[in-house]
């Protein structure tokens, strides 16, 4: 009616910021929009759909692929108002700000050691860290041929990431070629791995370890890690402190390798184990290990604890002669001679080894 005509931005025309190095702009809603589809494992159908479902005009598939492969190597200046205040912060592409956190925990990693006298005699600090991996699937116990990998290692003291590797054995771009018999042509290659997918997260935690002292400036001198067999013998004969790293096995995985030894034993059909071997008494010496476990860390000692543990088979099965009172109230049959006598308690006494 008055001929008067207004325009409402979502975002100010003058936040637009440089994207790749000058060569193009982008809104940083829009990047903050492929930036948090990515980080929840989506992908640019899905975040068109959420887009038509709040009747909000998505963005086509080639801006959202400029932008995604832009955030993998540049760096993205965004204006920010917070409290009302104009922050400048840097938009780091993931693997610089990734870096930049290992290298904060490091740091943080360092100065606790330093000041709990953890030094070697060259100066550098030693540290205690938690090592894990995973793969794109799940291998059932058989089925070891996943296309990616990934391991990470973890400061014991701060629970920070110090580094994470992955291997990858697939690229999509250079597969598709290959289908065609046509040339991959000029993209960026995510296969970085030739070799078989159990050996990834061996080979990125040597790496991690070759570069504790680059990075850090600290030594993984002891780790915790599950019971990978692999690993640790990489490490001993990879890494140039290697002889001096130490191991302790993590308590669950412990704990669930002694469980799958035991149904291991109990469907061994070699030897009769129903009647003695069933599904009660294996989570009970499951329990009692992790209770063993549990006391003797807070007020045991290593040699209790071994003691303990070795007991543990005799106690579920009724023979409490060197039995703790903080673990058993002495009750049950005792069935352990008549287990003997069919080579059955010596089986299941060998399993407590792994623990």
């Amino acid at each position: 009616m008055c001929s008067h005509t207004l325009t409402k931005y979502t975002q100010k025309p003058s936040d637009v910021k440089k994207l790749a190095y000058g060569t193009s702009e982008e809104y940083p809603v829009n990047i903050d929009a492929v930036w948090g589809s990515l980080s929840t494992e989506s992908c640019h159908s899905h975040l068109e759909e959420l887009c038509c479902l709040m009747d909000i005009p998505p963005m086509d598939y080639r801006k959202f692929h400029k932008i995604k492969e832009n955030l993998a190597d540049v760096s993205i200046y965004i204006d920010m108002n917070i409290c009302f205040l104009i922050l400048l912060r840097e938009y780091i592409c993931w693997h610089d700000n990734m870096i930049e956190e290992f290298a904060e925990a490091g740091k943080e990693e360092a100065k606790i050691a330093s000041e709990n006298g953890n030094i070697d005699d060259d100066g550098i600090p030693y540290i205690t860290v938690y090592l894990d991996g995973g793969w794109s699937k799940r291998s059932c116990g058989h089925n070891y041929d996943a296309a990616s990998g990934s391991a990470v290692i973890i400061g014991k003291a701060t629970k920070k990431v110090l580094f994470m590797g992955v291997r990858n054995k697939f690229c999509y771009v250079c597969a598709a070629a290959h289908h065609k018999k046509k040339s991959a042509g000029d993209h960026r290659c995510y296969r970085n791995w030739n070799a078989t997918s159990t050996s990834m997260e061996a080979d990125i935690i040597v790496e991690g370890f070759n570069k504790s002292i680059n990075m850090h400036v600290v030594r993984y001198k002891y780790f915790i890690a599950d019971g990978d067999s692999s690993t640790f013998p990489n490490l001993r004969t990879k890494v140039p402190y290697g002889p001096s790293i130490m191991k302790t096995e993590c308590k669950n995985h412990v704990i669930k390798n002694y469980s799958k030894h035991l149904y291991n034993l109990k469907n061994d059909k070699s030897i009769q184990t129903n009647k003695f071997l069933t599904i009660a008494s294996i989570k009970k010496l499951v329990d009692v290990a992790k209770y063993q476990i549990h006391h003797n860390k807070s007020h045991g000692s290593l040699e209790s604890l071994r003691d303990d543990l070795a007991n543990g088979p005799y106690h579920v099965f009724g023979d409490h002669t060197k039995c703790v009172d903080y673990y058993c109230q002495k009750d049950g049959l005792n069935l352990v001679e008549e287990m003997k006598s069919c080579a059955l308690f010596q089986r299941v006494e060998g399993k407590y080894m792994i623990l």
